[in-house]
């Protein structure tokens, strides 16, 4: 049981020292960089996954999130004055041409 411990510890240590070495040499850079684009891509597809479930697109999104983030003062019927002006403005651009808007945006934005 114990030559079995040992030997495991070794082998997980043996192999802890043999991932250090790569990645602090570099040469595990483009595996590192081709498993950050898949999981980017996987983030960026489950995020249009959730606005679509809930009948947004980029572009209405950010539209009415920032509209109703920017509270002008607290007086509630100017609150609900910018509530709907969000609502209509992000609804204004949850169509095709809003979505097209938001991806390309987006690329803008990453390059």
């Amino acid at each position: 049981m114990a030559d079995k411990t040992v030997t495991t510890s070794i082998v997980v240590a043996v192999i802890a020292v043999i991932i250090a070495v790569a990645y602090f040499s570099g040469a595990a850079d483009p595996l590192i960089k081709r498993l950050m684009k898949f999981y980017f891509k996987g983030k960026a597809k489950a995020e249009e996954k959730a606005l679509e479930t809930m009948g947004e697109n980029k572009a209405s999104y950010f539209v009415k999130g920032n509209i109703k983030d920017a509270k002008i003062t607290d007086d509630k019927n100017v609150n609900e004055l910018q509530g709907g002006i969000a609502e209509g403005v992000g609804g204004g651009v949850n169509n095709p041409l809003g979505k097209n808007l938001g991806e390309g945006l987006d690329k803008v934005v990453r390059g």
